[in-house]
């Protein structure tokens, strides 16, 4: 009998340390295990290539489908990714923290589902144009973004999954589910305006002092953001408004912060120029040389009139495109003279043989 004991408490000690073993940890590479009808992928440093099945790939690695595609990322059992049609995805991770993944959504539909509890051995970060969203617990995530010539568009939706969402002078706190917000912002971040789409949430903005100032909001709540530089160049003037339902101003602020430093974008690797290369030639036969005057070949007559061609070479301007595709003209120099060229014609000489 107190063996029999010993085996069902020990039992229910192993049970215990698989229920409290917690959430399974991101793998350090994803899969790709399922997509219609076809994927791409660019490993850093590598080309656009079609995507394999059940291939693991390095964080960094983009994930691109078409128009008709979908695609199914694996980051460990059961946590997945499911990319929809016209989605592009940059999946990376914080070099500081690898369990941080961080999921860079450039365009498209992006749907998170993390297990229950996923939050005890990682963290996911969905960024887009306009606000990074974080999953704080487990459960599933869409978020669905927009780009367009002058602004960028988010929709992030809380299906089951609890969220927090962070931009430029603003964060969401303590999306729950059925919560549905919507981001806009202008491509010169000198506007944004949030919607409370489905759901209450808060949003936490600056008062007129600068302190953070925490505003609950429900369905149809409206938040705008205007930004603009000081006189003196130095200094960001930020005005907010949040209104009501029914367009009521709820709260208004407007304060001063230090202007942000412009973030320099790396140069993207370009692969090394090849130069063509020279096709074989095959060596010439030789020729016999003609001894007799009667075997040299006939010359035709060269006239001998001088013949003189002017040339006016004129400078255009020259125009410099970067790789974002602004175009930038360098600064104008001296202009450069016109340079007159004489070419003068000689006539052959008679040759020896004919003479």
């Amino acid at each position: 009998m107190k063996k029999m004991w010993m085996v069902i408490v020990g039992v229910l000690l192993v049970s215990g340390f698989v229920l409290d073993a917690g959430a399974a940890p991101f793998q350090p590479l994803f899969q790709v295990t399922a997509f219609e009808p076809k994927c791409e992928v660019q490993p850093p440093g590598a080309k656009m290539q079609n995507a394999e099945r059940n291939r693991a790939y390095p964080y960094g690695t983009r994930v691109r489908t078409d128009r008709r595609g979908s695609c199914t990322i694996l980051l460990s059992d059961p946590n997945t990714l499911q990319l929809a049609a016209n989605t592009t995805v940059v999946l990376g991770e914080d070099p500081a923290d690898a369990t941080r993944k961080i999921a860079d959504v450039e365009s498209g539909n992006l749907q998170c589902e993390l297990e229950a509890g996923y939050q005890d051995a990682n963290r996911l970060h969905v960024r887009t144009p306009v606000a990074t969203t974080e999953m704080l617990t487990g459960g599933m995530l869409t978020v669905d973004v927009m780009v367009d010539v002058d602004v960028d568009v988010a929709h992030v939706t809380c299906n089951t999954a609890g969220a927090v969402v962070a931009g430029p002078n603003f964060a969401l706190r303590a999306l729950e589910e059925g919560d549905v917000a919507t981001i806009e912002t202008a491509k010169d971040d000198t506007y944004t305006r949030i919607e409370t789409a489905e759901g209450a949430f808060e949003v936490e903005v600056k008062d007129a002092e600068g302190n953070p100032k925490v505003v609950p909001t429900q369905k149809g709540s409206v938040v705008k953001i205007w930004r603009r530089p000081s006189e003196t160049g130095k200094m960001l003037i930020v005005t907010i408004l949040i209104s009501g339902p029914n367009g009521d101003i709820i709260e208004g602020s407007t304060y001063m912060e230090e202007m942000p430093e412009p973030m320099e974008e790396p140069e993207p690797e370009r692969e090394p120029k090849r130069e063509p290369e020279e096709p074989e030639r095959e060596p010439d036969e030789e020729e016999e040389t003609p001894q007799r005057p009667e075997d040299w070949p006939e010359w035709p007559e060269i006239e001998t009139d001088t013949t003189t061609t002017t040339t006016t070479t004129t400078t255009r301007p020259i125009v410099i495109v970067t790789v974002d595709g602004d175009v930038t003209i360098p600064t104008p120099t001296q202009p450069r003279r016109r340079r007159r060229t004489t070419t003068t014609t000689q006539p052959s000489p008679t040759p020896v043989g004919l003479r």
